[in-house]
């Protein structure tokens, strides 16, 4: 029978553009990474379907299914289907995991994926056993977003791994690979699409409105003749039933698919279809999922069209950004800060490096500067003696220049004394001799030579009174240049006049300065009278 239904006059166009977006045409992804073998396994059956990829849709090319007897030996799905090795995608019973929708007030991607993973750990987590669970983005509106969210023990998914063999690329539900199977159909994804999944002894419903996921449950049949299970199967139907229309919502189903085996579902669809009000047919088609013959068909239409959907929705789960679930590679979380820490680490690294840089190149600096340092040093030690020579030299040059220097003008000195002399009959001059001293040479701080030199006259003669005498000593003791001592006694006794006197006169001039006038010291008998 087709996929169909009864279209709903009230789709909205947004959502089937989203669920196009996660079941996509052509897949943006690496679709050469997706999976072509999808194992569903229990205690007591295999199934396996192998699949091609082609544009958007796939191919059953073969189908594996057969139950297996507690003690019997399980075969193996690869190896029957030819593609021994091949990664698989698992798919997890319903009553094996917990299936629900969440919705998140957020639409930021890295705060969506946290706080999917806390709801998850929060309200799906079995208590004293190890669980893996994940997300898968359904919608966004007015800034809340709605995820499916699936976890299953670490116990549960260790058993289905070993059942199904290595290696295994995703693990996920089978549920959820009919949540797929109803979002790629155009028919199905609008309105409220129940789906009842009858095989072998399991039961699993799945409830999705405008393709939102809302109930899931699975339940076991038992064993028993067809009847029986039929009627557990009704059973099943009216609780669930039951318990959605006792919903605020007040559900009321648009159409019933039916995965079961063809005789199964020929006597279970009018039943359903009665109870809730609606069409109620066997899913034996879909637009995105072909078969390679009719044998193919009805046997992947009888048990094994959730794992199509699974190997359909497979494109968004190569990698792990929440767009499909996998239990084994969870999607990870968003480090917020690790751009920061990125253009931290690159300031740090490119500061490390110019570091180093600087730290090279101011050795081979230091290094090259070390060797000028010695070999100047080399060439100092060399030229010390000479230096030291030379400065031997230079300040033997400034000391005979200073001294050359200390060359007093005695004549000029002698002549200004002598115009002091006054008329000879009033002062006869015995000697007047002159010596320098103080003549040694200092070497000051600042690089000069210098003396600070001192001529001493003596001047001896005899006066014809001591007032002539006095005059003459005052007369030189009013010129500025000179400081005058009297060496002699003051009593008579001279040869020539009765009185002698003798004065040593001191000055640190080299040139004398200018003098007084001459005759200035003479006889005041004269001054006074004209006369000696």
């Amino acid at each position: 029978m087709a996929d169909t239904g009864k279209p709903i006059s009230s789709p909205v166009a947004a959502i089937a553009q989203q669920w196009t977006r996660l079941i996509p045409n052509s897949s943006r992804r690496a679709k050469v990474d997706a999976r072509r073998l999808a194992i569903d396994t229990g205690p007591g059956w295999s199934r396996a379907i192998l699949c091609e990829r082609s544009a958007g849709r796939i191919t059953i090319v073969r189908v594996f299914d057969e139950v297996v007897t507690p003690d019997g030996e399980r075969a193996n799905p690869r190896e029957i289907l030819g593609v021994p090795g091949a990664p698989c995608v698992i798919a997890l019973a319903r009553e094996e995991s917990l299936i629900g929708r969440v919705e998140l007030p957020c639409d930021d991607e890295a705060e969506l994926r946290s706080m999917a993973r806390m709801a998850l750990v929060r309200d799906y987590s079995v208590e004293g056993m190890e669980t893996l669970c994940d997300f898968q983005r359904s919608s966004t509106s007015s800034g809340v977003t709605s995820v499916v969210v699936a976890a299953a023990t670490r116990a549960r998914i260790d058993e289905a791994s070993a059942r199904a063999g290595s290696p295994v690329a995703r693990i996920s539900v089978r549920a959820l690979g009919m949540l797929a199977l109803i979002r790629a159909s155009d028919t199905m994804q609008h309105g409220c699409t129940l789906a009842v999944d009858a095989t072998r002894d399991m039961l699993e419903c799945t409830l999705v409105r405008d393709g939102e996921l809302l109930h899931s449950r699975g339940a076991a049949l038992g064993s028993g003749s067809d009847e029986q299970k039929n009627t557990a199967i009704l059973v099943e139907f009216r609780r669930l039933l039951a318990a959605l229309r006792s919903s605020p919502d007040g559900l009321a189903l648009d159409r019933v698919v039916i995965v079961a085996d063809k005789a199964v579902a020929a006597l279970i669809a009018p039943q359903l279809a009665a109870i809730a009000g609606c069409s109620a047919v066997r899913l034996d088609s879909h637009p995105r999922v072909a078969f390679a013959s009719a044998d193919v068909r009805e046997q992947a239409c009888a048990s094994c069209l959730p794992l199509a959907g699974l190997l359909l929705e497979d494109d968004a789960a190569v990698v792990a950004t929440g767009d499909a679930i996998d239990l084994l590679h969870p999607t990870a979380l968003i480090d917020v800060a690790a751009r920061t820490r990125q253009r931290i680490l690159t300031i740090a690294g490119i500061m490390v490096i110019a570091g180093l840089g600087g730290w090279t190149f101011g050795a081979r600096s230091w290094s090259a500067l070390e060797g000028r340092h010695d070999d100047l040093r080399a060439k100092a030690r060399t030229a010390s003696p000479l230096r030291l020579r030379y400065k031997r030299d230079d300040l033997k040059v400034k000391h005979i220049e200073a001294y050359r220097l200390l060359a007093p003008d005695w004549l000029a000195h002698f002549d200004g004394l002598r115009r002091f002399a006054p008329d000879p009959s009033s002062v006869v001059l015995d000697s007047l001799s002159a010596q320098l001293d103080a003549t040694e040479i200092e070497y000051s701080d600042v690089g000069k030579m210098s003396a600070k030199p001192e001529l001493r006259f003596i001047l001896d003669g005899e006066a014809k009174d001591r007032t002539t005498a006095d005059a003459l000593r005052d007369a030189l003791v009013k010129e500025k240049g000179y400081t005058v001592g009297s060496t002699g006694a003051d009593a008579r006794g001279g040869r020539r006049l009765p009185y002698p006197f003798a004065y040593t006169l001191r000055t640190t001039e080299l040139e004398p300065k200018q003098l007084g006038v001459a005759g200035g010291a003479a006889d005041p008998a004269a001054k006074a009278g004209g006369g000696s």
